[in-house]
């Protein structure tokens, strides 16, 4: 009798089922809602990605800050980039041959004098701030060029054991006290810069002086961190906080002075001349909801996506926020306002693209999503088609 009756409930539930699936109610799947908004969101970036708005800004990103926000497209399923886009790439990577000496040997000194390389304005270098700015640019289009060839082999493997090698012996100088300037992009520091292009490139243990620099802002007094973080970017990523996603398994990794020692930009206006405010007058990343707009200035503008960027980078939910107080906010709803037209979600910028494949690949199970790494067809779990 028992059996009879589990079995008749059996042939009920799959009656129901076929008479659900016949009117199209039935899902595989009922999506959460950051599952509803990571899908969204991907619907407004496959938008953006057709288009020639997209196409331009890939071509005209000449900067290294520029271009980061493009790597997030590795966390993307099947063809991105087209001919016109992968040529860009190659006129970049094709620059290394300006730094090869006789002996194809990096020599810094053919940086100042190349008319591309070393360009200057009034206002200083045009594209690069050093030969290491450019090999940081190198890594970040390496990876991008390695997508867009399917993660082939590329004809520019051959320059990684030079770089390597000119990457281990700059890091050396970074234990020497005092050190010699090495130009970086602004917000970027060259002990940050050297780990994250050792990254880019597949290098292991090839930056040991920079990484126990990086290590050393963890470093506390009691319960007071000791270090302080630099002058942060506004505009862009900053290097300290994008290069220490790198040693988030690390024992003395502190996601507390992540959440609380870094700057992303000033709550209000500035005096003139202070341009390297302490960490009391900028906002961070359990001060970020309460400061996501604030007034500083006709010169002085922000981009708040990179604190929402480095937050993900560093394994934080942006919708599901915890300070260090206790609170819960949801960062990415002030950001979801700003792109929301008409009801939906419209991406017209690179950097708007970069957090919502970011915030996609959070929900996609990626712990920390980050432009830092090389291409692998593995990471590749965002489907932009509609």
């Amino acid at each position: 009798m028992k059996k009879l009756f589990v079995s008749l409930v059996s042939i009920a539930i799959i009656a129901s089922t076929l008479a659900l699936s016949s009117c199209g109610i039935v899902q595989k799947h009922v999506q959460t809602e950051e599952e509803k908004t990571a899908y969204s969101l991907n619907a407004a970036v496959s938008d953006f990605v057709k288009s020639d708005d997209f196409k331009q800004a890939v071509i005209n990103a000449n900067s290294t800050q520029a271009r980061l926000p493009i790597s997030y497209l590795h966390y993307v399923r099947g063809k991105v980039f087209d001919q016109a886009v992968r040529e860009s790439f190659e006129t970049v990577l094709d620059y290394i041959r300006r730094l090869l000496d006789e002996n194809d040997k990096i020599d810094d000194s053919l940086f100042d004098a190349d008319p591309i390389l070393g360009e200057k304005n009034d206002w200083g270098y045009v594209r690069w701030q050093s030969t290491l700015d450019y090999l940081f640019t190198f890594s970040i289009v390496y990876d991008q060029y390695k997508q867009s060839m399917n993660d082939a082999f590329t004809k520019y493997d051959k320059y990684l054991p030079v770089i390597k090698d000119y990457l281990t012996e700059l890091d050396a100088s970074v234990s020497e006290d005092p050190y010699a300037y090495i130009g970086t992009a602004w917000g970027f520091q060259f002990w940050n810069v050297l780990p994250m292009t050792a990254y880019n490139l597949g290098y292991e243990n090839a930056t040991p002086v920079s990484d126990a620099k990086m290590l050393s802002y963890y470093e506390k007094d009691g319960e007071t961190f000791t270090v302080s973080a630099e002058q942060p970017n506004w505009n862009g990523f900053s290097g300290r906080p994008l290069a220490s996603t790198l040693y988030i398994n690390s024992d003395k990794y502190s996601v507390k002075y992540e959440k609380t020692m870094q700057g992303y930009y000033p709550k209000a206006e500035l005096a003139y001349d202070d341009w390297s405010p302490s960490v009391e007058k900028l906002v961070t990343l359990d001060e970020l909801y309460d400061n996501y707009d604030v007034f500083i200035g006709e010169w002085n503008t922000y981009d708040p996506q990179f604190a929402i960027l480095t937050a993900l980078a560093h394994g934080l939910d942006v919708r599901s926020y915890k300070t260090e107080s206790g609170e819960t906010k949801d960062i990415l709803s002030l950001w979801l306002e700003d792109i929301t037209v008409e009801g939906e979600y419209k991406i017209t910028t690179l950097n708007d693209m970069a957090v919502a494949l970011s915030y996609s690949a959070f929900v996609e199970g990626v712990k920390n999503p980050t432009p830092l790494g090389l291409y692998s067809t593995d990471l590749a779990v965002i489907k932009l088609d509609k």
